[in-house]
Parts: structure tokens; C-alpha cells; sequence
């Protein structure tokens, strides 16, 4: 079954990653390093992000877009790293949505993309949680 994501549903998920880690929560101090989806490589990156494994032995979230992915059962072994344009594709421009490459499953509008990427971008560049959702439904307010 296809899993389709859209700018609501982004929000709510980011919402809801906030709420686990708090609106202060700063994933990347100072604006350095890369964003890890899961948090086994945001440890290799020098970041604690918490537990490494959850309570089925599943790698945990990292970074906010990880949290995301997460919560709606997205395997972040298999998600990579680095921007969140990086593991999507786009196969069908007509259709416009967005596909996670390792999960066919899963598709995003492009709402919901950008809403993602501008989170991701802001956290990235050393912004709050809070702020970092802020700037995601900013993005789908333009």
C-alpha cells in the first residue's frame, strides 16, 4: 500500500518530532556537519542523539526529517545521509510527488518536500527545532 505524504502530513509529522525533542532542541550546533537520519551515523558525526536502537532493535531517528520518517515506519538503515533531496527521486514529473528511493511505498507532493527540505536546511544551519519547523510552514505559506 502507497503511503502518500502531503503538506499537512508533513507538518504533522515535523510537529510531532518537536514534540519529542523539545522546540529548543539545536541538532547541529554552530551550523556544522551533515544531517544523519538515523542516530548511529549522527554518533558517528560526534552528535548524541540519544538511544541508538529502539526497543525492536531498529536504528533511532536523528535528525528531525529522521524523526519523520520514523514515525511513519521508514527502515533508516536504508535512508542514507545528506540532504533530504538527496534520497528522494522524482519519477514521474507529471504527477508531481516525490518518491523515497528506498522505500517505493512512500510519496511526498511537492508541498511536502519543500516543507521537509526547509526544515532540514534550517536545523542544519545550526537553527532551534522550533525554528526549523517555523521555517517549514513558512515554506508552505510562500
Amino acid at each position: 500500500m502507497t503511503t502518500h505524504i502531503d503538506y499537512d502530513k508533513a507538518i504533522e509529522l515535523l510537529k510531532a518530532a518537536v514534540e519529542k525533542r523539545g522546540t529548543d532542541y539545536v541538532y547541529n550546533p554552530g551550523g556544522y556537519g551533515t544531517c544523519s537520519y538515523n542516530a548511529q551515523a549522527g554518533r558517528l558525526e560526534g552528535k548524541d542523539d540519544g538511544p541508538l536502537l529502539d526497543e525492536n532493535g531498529n536504528k533511532n531517528p536523528g535528525c528531525i526529517v529522521g524523526y519523520a520518517l520514523y514515525d511513519l515506519g521508514v527502515d533508516l538503515n536504508r535512508v542514507g545521509s545528506g540532504s533530504f533531496r538527496s534520497i528522494i527521486t522524482f519519477p514521474k514529473a507529471s504527477d508531481n510527488s516525490a518518491m523515497l528511493r528506498s522505500d517505493e511505498d512512500i510519496t511526498f507532493s511537492f508541498e511536502a518536500t519543500f516543507a521537509f527540505e526547509r526544515a532540514q536546511r534550517s536545523q542544519d544551519d545550526g537553527a532551534t527545532w522550533g525554528k526549523a519547523l517555523e521555517a517549514a510552514i513558512n515554506e508552505g505559506q510562500d
